[in-house]
């Protein structure tokens, strides 16, 4: 099985890498990870490169929603090094029209003074009701643990990683031709990036695929053991991918 520094964790946007410290704390004994912030930059390629330039020569990417498209862009950019990849609540395809109008709207909307706020005002959405609606016993950390990672992340790095969001390639064919193993994992109710459509693009690439209960976008803050169990099953599965 892995060591240290062979399973890389990548977050998503408005999150550091501390969202996913409680998957890597419930990995079974023999399987190492690491999670880094993404670089502050606003092209997906150049922070893939950034972020592989300090890894090991061969490890395991798993990345979640943003954190997917700078894995897939590591997989298109250096396939030699990847063991295998996890999209954890992502998507290999670009933006449509809309999708890049409105994050551009966003951007446009946002100051450092309401950029907290107007994050934590979307939390309905990217959480399961779960996990964060009224009685909720995760209510109260979840919500602090996001407040925290906004601080830590901050207005620039939104800014910048929603650019390279808007702008980034479709990479279906990357996924599709790919081979190193792969694993798609979704909430049951994600409604930043449908449950269903990732489930389609599993399908659609030939990629393993499994949907966690009680779970939206925030799937590795929500349902870090489930997740961790999931993700310690494949790499076991795979355990010849991930060797040295």
């Amino acid at each position: 099985m892995p060591g240290n520094e062979t399973v890389v964790f990548l977050p998503g946007l408005n999150n550091s890498s501390s969202v996913w410290r409680q998957v890597i704390e419930a990995l079974p004994a023999g399987i190492g990870g690491r999670a880094v912030d993404l670089p502050l930059l606003e092209d997906i390629d150049s922070i893939a490169d950034t972020v592989v330039a300090d890894l090991p020569e061969k490890f395991v990417l798993v990345g979640h929603s943003f954190g997917g498209y700078v894995t897939l862009s590591a997989l298109e950019r250096h396939p030699d090094r990847i063991r295998g990849i996890v999209l954890v609540n992502s998507s290999c395809r670009a933006d449509n029209d809309q999708q890049r109008s409105t994050r551009i709207a966003r951007i446009e909307q946002l100051t450092p003074e309401n950029y907290e706020q107007i994050a934590m005002s979307v939390v309905d959405v990217s959480y399961h009701q779960d996990s964060i609606g009224p009685g909720a016993a995760s209510a109260e950390r979840l919500l602090a643990e996001r407040r925290s990672m906004l601080r830590e992340y901050g207005f620039e790095r939104f800014v910048a990683h929603s650019r390279a969001a808007a702008h980034r390639p479709d990479r279906t064919d990357v996924l599709r031709t790919a081979t190193a193993p792969v694993l798609v994992v979704a909430g049951d109710d994600d409604r930043v990036i449908p449950t269903p459509d990732q489930q389609a693009m599993a399908l659609d690439v030939g990629a393993s695929m499994r949907v966690l209960a009680r779970a939206g976008h925030m799937l590795p803050a929500e349902q870090p053991d489930a997740l961790a169990d999931v993700l310690a099953e494949w790499l076991q599965k795979h355990s010849s991918a991930t060797a040295h």
